[in-house]
């Protein structure tokens, strides 16, 4: 019961959505563009950033894992190190 009361309201705060997109309303992110610290392309060019380095980090954890599982596997490199990664910003 509770469960189809809250798809009623998703599906009714959808419709309110994209009512309100086809009558020229702008999202409430684009209204308030102007308060944001960081243009778009900044907060894009960061999110860029993070994931690199996430997956910089994601894959030394696994490399350093499966060289304690098998001190015989040498380090796969799968892309640029974090050295790298430092030298280019």
């Amino acid at each position: 019961m509770i469960a189809a009361c809250i798809r009623i309201l998703e599906a009714k705060q959808w419709w309110e959505m994209l009512r309100d997109r086809i009558r020229g309303v702008v999202s409430r992110a684009e209204a308030h563009q102007k308060m944001q610290r960081l243009s778009p392309g900044e907060e894009n060019a960061l999110v860029d950033w993070i994931v690199d380095w996430t997956l910089v980090a994601v894959r030394e954890i696994f490399e350093s894992l499966a060289f304690e599982l098998n001190p015989r596997v040498e380090s796969v490199c799968l892309g640029p190190t974090r050295e790298s990664n430092s030298l280019a910003l």
